[in-house]
């Protein structure tokens, strides 16, 4: 019963998409063409666990879930391998410090939901082979 939260991450510094809701519209996104970057994505991306496994268990319970990062690469397939490095990276993080956390203390994970899209240069079976 109640509601559960999803943590959604919608963009990184220098934009991770086109469009206007990338944060630096009417610019081209920079993102994942800038290692720089994308070690600042994926440090916003710890800290954001880490606040996470720092919170008490009976808040951590809000907590349903996490996106990393929603629809990244959309309108951007040049940057498709990029993308995928990166995002397996940031999974990885994931796993080291939100679930072996969850793990150690014997709680539920939270989940961990991943929204790769078309537009980035991915069709269904790519995704689901990266899954």
């Amino acid at each position: 019963a109640g509601i559960d939260v999803l943590i959604d991450m919608h963009n990184m510094p220098g934009g991770s998409s086109h469009g206007t809701y990338n944060g630096v519209f009417p610019h081209a996104p920079l993102f994942w063409d800038d290692d720089t970057l994308k070690a600042v994505g994926r440090g916003i991306l710890r800290e954001m666990m880490n606040w996470y496994v720092a919170l008490p268990r009976d808040l951590q319970k809000a907590i349903g879930g996490f996106t990393l990062l929603n629809e990244p690469a959309h309108f951007m397939a040049g940057k498709k391998e990029s993308m995928l490095l990166w995002y397996a990276d940031a999974v990885r993080d994931y796993r080291e410090i939100v679930a072996s956390s969850n793990d150690r203390a014997g709680v539920p994970v939270p989940k961990l939901y991943v929204n790769l899209i078309e537009t980035s240069g991915l069709d269904v079976h790519t995704m689901a082979g990266f899954m």
